[in-house]
């Protein structure tokens, strides 16, 4: 039975609607699963492995287990398949750590794997962005409250106390429990937002906007700050090429001072009422005192100056991002080929164990490489890393005409650089669901090639 038979079936139709409600439910699930975790059991966080297997299993006995495969697939499978040799075989990783190691790759990949068959559209590319601006707004109010009570309200203790300086604690953490998670979360919001309209002339509320922007200045995450830059120049540039550019940037001007104006006023006010609720209510009682009194001071500006201080320099290199390149090095030139096995260097996974390659070259315990490629160069070697990069070059080479996804597939390669992607469910979530949909084709490289032709001839003329 092919496709377009299956699509006229009942059992198809429902579990396309199934999937898609099953999206809206994750999407609204994941931003808080760890509090909700918290306040029931662990268990909790299985829910949406357990859910996406399940629609896994009903969609193989549906097709009758034929599946369409994409070029992309294969070097996927292939890479899996190395590992397990490289892992179970050769470094005698746990086979329940190799499992854990690939849920977290591939789990929001067979979501995608499912859903891209079914051709969701407009309809379902609008109620995703609107369930995702509820949340954000959502997380926001949760975050303002934690910024201004100093984390004493609405935020578990345990989180709060973990956090060491003064300059992260000032940072907002919401119910993902990472500023830079959440800075993600946002990032990604934001660009769906902007093609909203691009693609389908539906605007987003300007307080969308400005709860954006004020949610990356109170998350102060530099590697979102930096593409939310790179993805606005994007923006405007495919905003010029659309040809009707001239109707519009009136509009768009006035909202962009707009927007300016009241994340600037909500910024300064949260800081202000941050300040004042300290000295009425905390100082002198609570536990953390110095930590707050420290971070009331500190701000965005400050983070962007750590970048260029001597301290964080050494703290990086003492166990940061650059220390983790320089052991992840290390450890690569012994084990070039194949690695060192799924689990075994800064993962998800390897927080479950304590790998033997720790012992062997001084890595610390509760090591996180924060760094996709270091931690996929050390574990899988150079035959693994060879896999996973074709796989998602040939997964950007069949989106390269479509300029949201592109920018997506930007994104996660961008962020790659600083965390571990990968296992960040929200953004892969995201990010696998958007790709799966069906939207509309630009032609931005034909109309690149116009407007160069318009600005020679303007020139030769």
């Amino acid at each position: 039975m092919s496709f377009a038979q299956l699509e006229t079936k009942t059992s198809f139709k429902y579990i396309r609607s199934f999937s898609f409600y099953l999206m809206l439910f994750l999407c609204v699930f994941i931003p808080f699963r760890s509090p909700i975790s918290d306040l029931t059991t662990s268990l909790v966080k299985s829910i949406p492995d357990i859910l996406i297997l399940g629609v896994f299993v009903w969609y193989s006995i549906i097709i009758r287990f034929r599946y369409r495969f994409l070029v992309q697939d294969f070097f996927l499978i292939g890479f899996f398949a190395i590992c397990f040799v490289s892992s179970v075989f050769i470094n005698h990783v746990p086979i329940s750590i190799f499992i854990l190691q690939s849920r977290s790759i591939a789990l929001y990949y067979v979501f995608y794997f499912i859903i891209r068959n079914f051709e969701y559209g407009e309809k379902e590319y609008l109620k995703v962005t609107l369930v995702l601006e509820i949340v954000l707004s959502a997380l926001f109010v949760l975050g303002v409250i934690e910024k201004i009570t100093s984390k004493t309200v609405l935020f578990p203790s345990s989180v709060a106390e973990s956090i060491s300086s003064s300059v992260n604690f000032s940072r907002i953490y919401t119910m993902l429990y990472n500023p830079n998670t959440f800075a993600l979360f946002v990032t990604l919001v934001f660009f769906l937002c902007v093609f909203k309209w691009i693609l389908y002339k539906k605007k987003t509320s300007i307080i969308i906007y400005a709860i954006i922007v004020c949610s990356l200045f109170l998350s102060m995450s530099r590697s979102s700050l930096i593409l939310l830059g790179i993805g606005i120049i994007a923006v405007a540039f495919i905003f010029i090429l659309q040809g009707d550019w001239k109707k519009y940037i009136l509009k768009v001007a006035t909202s962009v001072v707009l927007i300016g104006v009241i994340s600037v006023v909500a910024i300064s006010s949260i800081k202000w009422a941050s300040s004042a609720y300290y000295y009425t209510f905390l100082e002198n009682t609570s536990e953390i005192e110095n930590k707050i009194e420290q971070s009331l001071e500190a701000g965005t500006l400050d983070r962007l100056d750590e970048m260029t201080t001597s301290e964080i320099v050494d703290k990086s290199a003492a166990n940061g991002r650059v220390y983790s390149v320089k052991k992840g090095l290390s450890i690569f030139k012994d084990y070039p080929i194949f690695g060192t096995g799924f689990g075994t260097y800064g993962s998800g996974a390897s927080q479950n164990w304590t790998p033997p390659t720790y012992e062997k070259y001084d890595v610390f315990k509760g090591f996180y490489s924060d760094n996709e490629y270091i931690k996929i160069l050390v574990e899988t070697g150079i035959v693994g890393a060879v896999l996973f990069l074709s796989f998602l070059m040939i997964t950007f080479l069949k989106y390269r005409h479509e300029s949201l996804k592109v920018l997506l597939c930007v994104s996660v390669a961008w962020f790659g650089l600083f965390y571990n992607i990968f296992e960040i469910q929200i953004g892969m979530l995201i990010v696998w669901s958007i790709l799966a949909f069906k939207t509309p084709d630009l032609h931005l490289v034909e109309k690149i090639k116009s407007f160069g032709k318009r600005r020679s001839n303007h020139v030769n003329s």
